[in-house]
Order: C-alpha cells, then sequence, then structure tokens
C-alpha cells in the first residue's frame, strides 16, 4: 500500500516537473532578457539576451550592457540594453530553474520594466 502511495506521488512529481520545463521552454524565444544577481559580499547583475533557440533544449545567449542610474554610495540600479552586445554568444542549455551561465550564475527571465539592483564593497 505505500509503494503505490510512493509511486503515485513520483508521478505527480514527475508530471510537474514536465509541466515546469514545458513553461520555461516556452519562454525561451529569440529577443527574450534574462538577468543574474551574484555575489558574496557585493551583488552582482549581469543581463543577457536570447539570440536563437537552436534546438528544443538549448539557445544561444550573448550578454548585453545594462543602462544603469546610481543610487548613492556604492548602489546602482539598472535595466537591460536590448541589442547592446557585449560578450560572445554561448550556446546553453534550457534548466527547469533557469539558464545556467556558469558555477556562480544561473540566469532568470526579466520583469518587464523592473530595474535590478546592485551593489558594490569598497
Amino acid at each position: 500500500m505505500k509503494t503505490t502511495k510512493i509511486a503515485g506521488s513520483i508521478t505527480v512529481c514527475n508530471e510537474r516537473k514536465a509541466d515546469i520545463m514545458d513553461e520555461m521552454k516556452s519562454k525561451c524565444v529569440k529577443g527574450a532578457l534574462l538577468y543574474t544577481s551574484w555575489g558574496y559580499e557585493q551583488t552582482n547583475i549581469d543581463f543577457f539576451q536570447i539570440v536563437e533557440r537552436v534546438s528544443d533544449s538549448f539557445v544561444l545567449i550573448q550578454e548585453i550592457a545594462g543602462k544603469w542610474e546610481n543610487e548613492g554610495w556604492s548602489r546602482d540600479k539598472g535595466m537591460p540594453d536590448a541589442g547592446n552586445f557585449t560578450g560572445k554568444p554561448m550556446r546553453k542549455k534550457i534548466q527547469s530553474y533557469g539558464i545556467k551561465i556558469d558555477e556562480c550564475r544561473t540566469a532568470y527571465f526579466c520583469q518587464e520594466g523592473k530595474a535590478y539592483h546592485s551593489t558594490s564593497y569598497a
């Protein structure tokens, strides 16, 4: 009896994972803007843009500049500057939680009109 409950829970969990993955993949379209927020003593923000959907599981992304405004000592707010490419194209796998850039950064979809806050350490 317990085995059935566990098996049923696993099925529901797997279905939910599939739904999340489908939702993530549907957002991965050319032109979509992404951001990363990372750091220890400071918060670093990087922006990226999807330049091509390579396959069902992969995208080509490229780093873009941000439009930054100083908010005072060691604080800035910025928004992505679409099309202002600063990095080289990178082929990345679409994950259910975002797009992993490297060991420190995972990219998430930007919210329309939202400014992202960064800090720097003296």
